[in-house]
């Protein structure tokens, strides 16, 4: 029954996630000019992730006023970063694309960016990539999919968009790349919601609340 059923929603540490100041060389060691409009897309390399769909929304966001590029870092699953790499390739994007894999230096690097992305096709029960885009103060561009509208308040926070569509994709991103001030505004608001709603200091006293009702029923 609905009555029995008690939602809470993941965390994120706040003291490791939180908004940086740019680490210069290590922008330039990965190849992030200052004018760059980085979209960072955190996320295992499997097919549910929808990195071909991040990819060809990159493809689509040319003749703008600064050079949009996509910062791919996550671990291999079931794909690679070869195939990420090949799929560049073939759109014509390589120039474009970074491939991180995993990094021990993920708070500094979500510091570098613009925008983060979720291009799921499915999946998604917890998001902490959202959480983690959110904590440093970026606006989220994320497919509406699992647990992820309850995260991101479309309008806000970010856009959310229909899965499966390189084109809405962009046009989400075209918007914050055009419209700086909108992804300012984005960038704060996520951070005060994820102050007010997703912090570890919240999470623990939810969880042990909750196993003292079940101890107190059962």
């Amino acid at each position: 029954p609905p009555e029995k059923i008690k939602v809470i929603y993941g965390s994120v540490d706040t003291e490791q996630f939180n908004p940086k100041p740019i680490n210069e060389s290590l922008q330039k060691e990965l190849g992030i000019n200052s004018n760059d409009f980085v979209v960072c897309l955190l996320g295992r390399l499997s097919p549910v992730k929808g990195h071909e769909y991040a990819l060809k929304a990159i493809s689509l966001l040319k003749d703008l006023p600064q050079k949009v590029k996509l910062l791919c870092v996550g671990y291999e699953a079931q794909r690679s970063f070869e195939w990420v790499k090949q799929e560049a390739a073939s759109m014509g994007i390589s120039d474009r694309v970074i491939c991180l894999g995993q990094r021990k230096d993920l708070p500094e690097i979500l510091n570098l960016i613009n925008v983060g992305i979720i291009s799921s096709l499915g999946s998604e029960a917890n998001s902490r990539a959202t959480l983690e885009y959110m904590a440093c103060k970026k606006p989220v561009v994320a497919t509406s999919v699992g647990v992820i509208p309850e995260i991101v308040i479309d309008g806000e926070t970010g856009f959310l968009v229909k899965p499966g569509s390189a084109e809405a994709l962009a046009d989400a991103i075209r918007k914050l790349v055009l419209n700086p001030d909108l992804a300012q505004k984005f960038g704060a608001t996520s951070l005060k919601r994820v102050k007010e709603n997703f912090t570890i200091n919240q999470f623990g006293p939810k969880m042990e609340a909750f196993y003292k009702e079940i101890a107190r029923k059962s």
